[in-house]
């Protein structure tokens, strides 16, 4: 449990069979699955001609998972095969649009320090993909949880004001693009672009691909309501579960790995702020009101009993 109260479930198993119990009850699904071709020490290896078969085994149960207004957010990049980008993550979208998603937006997750390396015909990987899907075209959408502080342009800029930048046709800039300027007087804020510049972390946090907390955050305040419940079907090492604890949503993290859970359970204690449980839960949480006061470790649908040496329910 988060100071706030939110509270976050891990559970240990297959996210396509462990969803069921939460169908209709989830506001944001919001992931970054295995990479084609990668991480093949610790998940089934996937190749990228075979990669969007494989993603569709989890269409129905995260459809069915979420409410009419919720929302599926993948953070997913391509793979150079041979020295070919190969369009795997196309075919999982064309795929996942062909069975009922509705394609709502597609954001870019730009690294501002990629990672180093010398390739003959590319340069560096500098961003990835987040797509936003839903089961509607009007999910939740709360725009102004993300806006952000407007920029010191916008006090000097208006020091000055001429008649040309009363009208949007005179005050047309050097793009060709007209803007009233006097509109931003007295705002203190703007909503942000779907480009989102933030620094890779770390590879010390018990898992081999760990994205930003901020990266979920973002969407979390954006596509999900106060106390909603925000689900991450491929868990990892947590990030998912302290951006909705630090926002103050429940969450429920799955994984088939045993170490990450292990790990996400240690970071939601340490970066989270979460708070040990006073009793372990006998039954699912089927219902939100049920989650307080307890961060809970299961496996296979069973509640762990408290064990220095393995992950346990807090």
């Amino acid at each position: 449990m988060a100071p706030s109260g939110a509270v976050c479930e891990i559970i240990e198993g297959d996210s396509r069979e462990e969803l069921q119990q939460f169908r209709g009850q989830v506001d944001l699904i919001v992931t970054s699955p295995p990479y084609a071709d990668a991480r093949s020490r610790h998940y089934d290896s996937v190749h990228p001609d075979n990669f969007a078969d494989w993603f569709m085994t989890f269409h129905e149960p995260f459809f069915d998972a979420l409410k009419p207004t919720g929302s599926l957010v993948i953070n997913i990049k391509d793979k150079v095969v041979d020295g070919v980008r190969h369009r795997y993550v196309w075919r999982m979208i064309e795929r996942l649009s062909d069975s009922g998603w509705f394609c709502i937006d597609d954001y870019i997750w730009h690294k501002p320090n990629p990672m180093p390396g010398y390739w003959p015909t590319r340069l560096r990987d500098g961003w990835e993909y987040c797509f936003h899907l839903a089961k509607s075209k009007r999910p939740f959408f709360n725009a102004d949880a993300v806006r952000k502080p407007v920029g010191d342009w916008v006090e000097s800029r208006l020091k000055n004001l001429g008649d040309n930048d009363l009208s949007r046709h005179n005050s047309a800039n050097a793009s060709g693009f007209g803007r009233n300027i006097s509109k931003w007087v007295g705002k203190n804020t703007v909503l942000p672009s779907n480009v989102l510049s933030l620094a890779l972390v770390g590879k010390n946090k018990g898992h081999p691909a760990v994205f930003p907390v901020d990266l979920p955050m973002f969407f979390i305040k954006l596509l999900s309501p106060p106390n909603g419940l925000v689900v991450d079907p491929f868990g990892g090492s947590g990030t998912t579960g302290i951006a909705a604890l630090v926002a103050e949503r429940n969450c429920i993290l799955i994984d088939n790995n045993h170490a990450y859970c292990c790990a996400a359970h240690n970071r939601l204690l340490a970066e989270a702020g979460a708070l040990p449980a006073t009793e372990v839960l006998q039954e699912p949480l089927y219902d939100r009101a049920e989650m307080v006061k307890h961060l809970v470790v299961r496996e296979n649908n069973e509640a762990v009993q408290p064990d220095a040496d393995t992950t346990t329910a807090y």
